[in-house]
C-alpha cells in the first residue's frame, strides 16, 4: 500500500501564508513570555523597594510593612486576656 504524502502549500508570490513561519512560533512565544516575566519581576522589585524606602527612619512602620508582606499569619504568643493577673493564674 502506498502512503500519500502531503504536498507543501505554496503561497502566491508576494503573499505570506499564516503558516510560513510556524517553526519560529514556539521560540517567539517563549521569548515574549520571558520578557513579560522579567517586566513583572522588575515592577515587583520597584514596588517593594519604594514601599520599604517610604519607611526610612520609622522602624515601627517598616516592621508593619514586612509583617504585611509575610505569607504566614502572625501567631500571638499569649492568649487574649483582659486582666494580666487572671492570665497568670490560668497558666499556673
Amino acid at each position: 500500500m502506498m502512503k500519500l504524502r502531503q504536498r507543501p502549500h505554496k503561497s502566491p508570490v508576494g503573499v505570506k501564508s499564516k503558516f510560513s513561519h510556524h517553526h519560529c512560533l514556539p521560540f517567539h512565544e517563549e521569548l515574549v513570555r520571558n520578557q513579560n516575566s522579567a517586566l513583572i519581576k522588575s515592577a515587583r522589585v520597584n514596588y517593594y523597594s519604594n514601599l520599604i524606602d517610604q519607611c526610612a527612619g520609622d522602624t515601627r512602620k517598616l516592621f508593619r510593612v514586612v509583617n504585611s508582606l509575610s505569607r504566614e499569619p502572625l501567631v500571638t504568643a499569649l492568649p487574649e486576656h483582659d486582666d494580666p493577673t487572671k492570665l497568670l493564674r490560668q497558666k499556673s
